[in-house]
């Protein structure tokens, strides 16, 4: 009975993630124009961050385009 169960279970799993449509995932860049380059920047609010030997607490913030 354990095992009907197990391949009950199994057979619904497989047949679950079947699907009609496996198409690719869609992709942010451009697949048709790879030599296209998506320029993404990140600046962030101040250029040294130096934390003494015992640690501490710090604030900064990254800018992204």
């Amino acid at each position: 009975m354990k095992r009907l169960f197990y391949l009950l279970m199994m057979l619904s799993c497989t047949l679950w993630s079947c699907s009609k449509s496996d198409g690719p995932i869609d992709d942010p860049d451009d697949p048709d124009n790879p030599d296209a380059p998506t320029n993404v920047t990140l600046d962030i609010s101040v250029s040294d961050l130096v934390f003494e030997a015992e640690g501490g607490e710090k604030e900064f913030t990254i800018y992204c385009n």
